[in-house]
């Protein structure tokens, strides 16, 4: 190879990788993969939706039942639910002053505290009701979320209370997959290398050519 064609080659060369290199870093620089708040707002809303009446229904200290993403409905609670009588009423207590807002990444539905006065009963958890657009308990109605106390809380004649975190209840954390197997700098980078390597593949003929 003549001093000239392998001049024109490294030339074209360098291009290539600062074309593969530096796009990439350039338009990578401003992009989070996330969901917008805006998105986790709207998701939240609805779940706990405006104007519908929830009711927070306990679940019985040592129940048999297991309680979590799969719990669709209050009619699955049965008789997990803490008894009737003793300072509680069958379907648990109505929750007031919905909001809800989205803080550190999750979306949450808040309420006020719940209290059940002169209580005598044991609880490992709850479970969050929706009544559903007529406003009535049935067994149908979709049980939004549960939740675990962590241990068995017992009242003996005192006040059994339910405190609502000050940041509500978080109930959605919405991520997404992680970066797109091919994302749209790649994309470019890989037609930029094809534009340069038919750049190198030009020169050195129209040099091969000269030398001829």
């Amino acid at each position: 190879m003549t001093p000239r064609i392998l001049r024109s080659f490294s030339a074209c060369l360098a291009l290539v990788a600062a074309l593969v290199f530096l796009v990439p870093v350039a338009s990578q620089a401003a992009i989070t993969t996330a969901v917008s708040n805006t998105a986790k707002q709207a998701a939240i809303d609805a779940i706990c939706i405006a104007g519908r009446t929830y009711r927070l229904v306990l679940i019985r200290g040592g129940h048999t039942g297991t309680y979590g993403a799969s719990t669709t409905t209050y009619s699955a609670i049965g008789s997990d639910e803490v008894a009737n009588g003793n300072g509680y009423t069958t379907g648990g207590a109505s929750l007031t002053n919905r909001t809800t807002g989205v803080s550190s990444g999750t979306a949450y539905c808040d309420f006020d505290n719940v209290s059940w006065p002169a209580a005598t009963f044991s609880s490992d958890g709850a479970a969050l009701v929706d009544l559903g657009a007529n406003g009535t308990l049935e067994g149908t109605d979709v049980v939004a979320a549960s939740f675990s106390f962590g241990s068995t809380k017992t009242a003996s004649g005192g006040s059994f209370d339910v405190t609502i975190p000050a940041s509500g209840l978080g109930l959605v954390t919405m991520t997404t997959a992680g970066p797109l197997p091919v994302s749209a700098p790649m994309l470019a980078s890989v037609l930029l290398l094809g534009v340069a390597l038919a750049l190198v593949y030009a020169v050195v003929r129209m040099n091969l050519q000269r030398e001829v």
